[in-house]
């Protein structure tokens, strides 16, 4: 979604701004302008005069306090300045006649004053020594400032150092800020929140690039360096260069080229409202992502791309097969919430222990199902990732509705799964491969699957598949006990929502409805289950592992790669270090060819224009 660039607020910008509040001579000079103690209350002393007109000896010691402590409020010279300009009166004396013998009449005459705190509010005249006492400065502080008064008739500025210059660019500033906030953005996806103050420009622009477009565009009077160009941008907004996107939708794609290219009009803006639909699609699935229910229980999950195995800086591996290292990772909470070590579930296995498929996501889920604790909870809310296929979501649909009559609490009734429109599937899980991926890309070489291990635990609870976590075969129970899609009482690849609910009184029986739309509920609910089945009738075969047929070409390349890293003894030299490798290759059954044991996903496309 494009947005407008606004500047940054507080100490959000791209870069930090410095914090002259903190520097060494700035915390000297509050030092020297701050009060190192209250007056002697006791001590003041008894005025002398002998006029009336000085209350010096009417003055109680709240007003005394306070007085003081609002001198010292803001320990800044010229805050204090005026402060104590305020509660002076400056005046000329009267013309007399000097008597032989004495000096002369001094140039100004200064009557200090002290404000009360308590009705009648009013100001006190007082001498000049408790004046200075009260407030602890000298009288050479107070003289030059009614000195400078009366000279210029102004105020006290500070003119000491500063800044002389940018006050004169203020209109180049402002025109650079408005060329800046020209731009659209895009807001950063992987369901990070709308509030982030991280923006996004194209990938193809660079401040340099920026900085030239504002020259060609302004004239003489409003030209800049490229230094002051971007000092702004820098200072006042904080904004980035996206990277190429490489997992744009292809319905956005889609949209766009036809929208650039149609002439008519009308078929112009009929494109444009169905790719204003196709977003709003979107981002009604990312509000079920966003949202909180005390007695819901909201968890998604997704695949990481394959990691490969070993990885290693020679060159010879770019062109060279290797083994794959999977990482299923589950997140349960909200994408507002912050993403906690307890939060983050994350099942990994290699390639010659399971295939990537049906079988082991639905595992994976069913194990957590049964390890989390739903205490207060009434529904679980599952969001999964989009572009997968129709069986891979009917296997899916038939370990849900085996965990919720079989093994789930009583009080748990439904269970809603739901999928995103193709292309827009950012879920939580995308964070935490960001940070995973940034940590293996520092890293020259990864040799075993355990240094993988070792970078998950930074990020979440790992469960090795197949070895902690059984493999069970639901691709052949869902066929057992559930009638085939095409036979479903509703469109099943045109459903973005399910419910899986028990029927009650009925143990082994549910119920699953389908909704098209995300935001309207007109599905109804029936059972899709074979006839005289029931979820408990039919068991759950557990798949062995280190039974997966890996292709020998690629089997034959790892193995090439390891002679020329470690030698052609590698497995008699290093035989306890690169065990993992010895037992692929010899232990495990393999196939001639290049097929990959990935289960392949079935892209779905959008049906209709409702939301």
């Amino acid at each position: 979604m494009e947005v407008n660039i606004t500047p940054a607020q507080g100490n959000n910008a791209r870069k930090r701004v410095r914090n002259e509040y903190n520097w060494k001579r700035n915390v000297q000079k509050r030092n020297r302008y701050s009060a190192k103690k209250l007056p002697d209350l006791n001590n003041l002393g008894k005025c002398r005069h002998k006029t009336k007109d000085y209350k010096c000896n009417d003055i109680n010691h709240q007003d005394v306090r306070k007085f003081h402590q609002s001198f010292y409020s803001k320990p800044e010279k010229i805050y204090q300045d005026n402060f104590i300009l305020k509660f002076i009166r400056i005046h000329y004396p009267l013309e007399r006649k000097r008597k032989k013998g004495t000096r002369a009449p001094s140039e100004t005459y200064t009557n200090f004053y002290i404000r009360t705190y308590v009705k009648p509010y009013r100001m006190k005249k007082i001498c000049q020594r408790v004046f200075l006492q009260i407030l602890g400065i000298g009288i050479h502080r107070v003289r030059n400032i009614a000195k400078k008064f009366l000279t210029a008739g102004q105020l006290p500025i500070e003119s000491r150092g500063g800044d002389r210059i940018s006050h004169k660019n203020t209109h180049k500033a402002q025109a650079v800020m408005q060329f800046i906030e020209s731009f659209k953005c895009v807001e950063s996806h992987y369901c990070r929140s709308s509030t982030s103050t991280r923006k996004y420009v194209l990938s193809e622009l660079n401040i340099k690039k920026m900085w030239k477009m504002y020259q060609v565009k302004h004239s003489d009077e409003f030209k800049v360096r490229q230094c002051f160009f971007r000092n702004i941008f820098v200072k006042k907004y904080n904004i980035g260069f996206k990277t190429p996107r490489v997992d744009v939708c292809s319905k956005c794609l889609e949209f766009s080229v036809k929208i650039k290219s149609q002439q008519n009009p009308a078929l112009k803006q009929m494109l444009i409202t169905e790719q204003r639909i196709h977003k709003l699609k979107a981002n009604s699935f990312y509000y079920y992502l966003k949202q909180k229910e005390d007695k819901t229980l909201t968890m998604s999950f997704d695949c990481q791309k394959n990691q490969v195995l070993p990885k290693i800086p020679d060159q010879s591996a770019y062109y060279s097969r290797q083994l794959y290292n999977y990482n299923f990772t589950i997140v349960v909470g909200t994408s507002t919430q912050n993403f906690l070590k307890e939060n983050v579930h994350i099942y990994t296995w290699t390639e010659n222990t399971h295939c990537k498929s049906s079988n082991e996501i639905a595992s994976a889920v069913f194990d957590l199902l049964k390890k989390i604790d739903l205490a207060g909870k009434k529904k679980v809310r599952m969001l999964a990732d989009g572009c997968t296929s129709q069986n891979k979501n009917s296997i899916l649909l038939a370990m849900i509705a085996f965990w919720l009559t079989n093994h789930a609490p009583r009080h748990i009734k439904t269970v809603e799964l739901i999928f995103p429109v193709p292309g827009h599937s950012f879920m939580p899980a995308d964070r935490i491969f960001g940070l995973i991926e940034k940590e293996i890309k520092s890293k020259e070489q990864v040799i075993l699957p355990r240094e993988y291990i070792s970078i998950y635990e930074n990020y979440g609870q790992i469960t090795k598949l197949g070895v902690e976590c059984e493999v069970k075969n639901w691709k052949e129970y869902c066929s057992n006990i559930m009638k085939p899609t095409n036979q479903y009482h509703f469109k099943f690849a045109e459903c973005k929502r399910f419910y899986i609910t028990r029927v009650k009184n009925r143990e082994g029986r549910f119920l699953l409805r389908g909704e098209v739309n995300y935001k309207t509920d007109l599905g109804v609910a029936k059972s899709v289950m074979k006839r005289n089945t029931t979820t408990s009738s039919v068991g759950v075969r557990v798949v062995e592992p280190f039974n997966v047929s890996v292709s020998k070409l690629k089997l034959d390349d790892v193995d090439s790669l390891l002679v020329k890293h470690y030698g052609c003894h590698w497995k008699t030299e290093f035989a306890s270090e690169l065990s993992f490798y010895k037992n692929a290759i010899e232990n495990v059954p393999t196939f001639d060819g290049e097929l990959t044991n990935d289960e392949p996903c079935e892209f779905l496309p959008e049906q209709g224009v409702s939301i």
